[in-house]
């Protein structure tokens, strides 16, 4: 004898592809040298998937500074100014999904001052 199992969902459900949303800082945010903030994203990864966390001087033309190499993407990550990032406006943030890093979210402009 053979068994089976059959089942519904009772409802409509969609299946979406992985996306990942920088809420902080936000365009023309002030962070200041030497004080803690929080950074923060929106993603339907799931917090057993981790992301990388870098960070870019430049306009988002290059993210050389790593902020956390591996961490979940549980979407926040605390992290302290650094003096040696330097001070800009033209500062950006992007979290990138370790298992396909084209999946990313990049902030916008903010300003990193002593």
């Amino acid at each position: 004898t053979g068994f089976s199992a059959v089942g519904n969902n009772p409802a409509n459900f969609i299946i979406q592809a992985p996306f990942i949303s920088i809420t902080a800082p936000a365009a023309g945010a002030l962070w200041q040298i030497g004080t803690a903030k929080a950074l923060t994203w929106k993603s339907n990864l799931g917090v057993l998937e981790n992301v990388a966390i870098s960070l870019s001087k430049d306009g988002g033309a290059t993210f050389p500074i790593a902020l956390a190499a591996s961490t979940p993407s549980d979407g926040t990550q605390t992290v302290t100014v650094n003096a040696a990032w330097g001070s800009q406006t033209t500062t950006r943030v992007r979290v990138a999904w370790l298992k396909t890093p084209t999946v990313r979210g990049t902030s916008a402009n903010f300003t990193i001052q002593p």
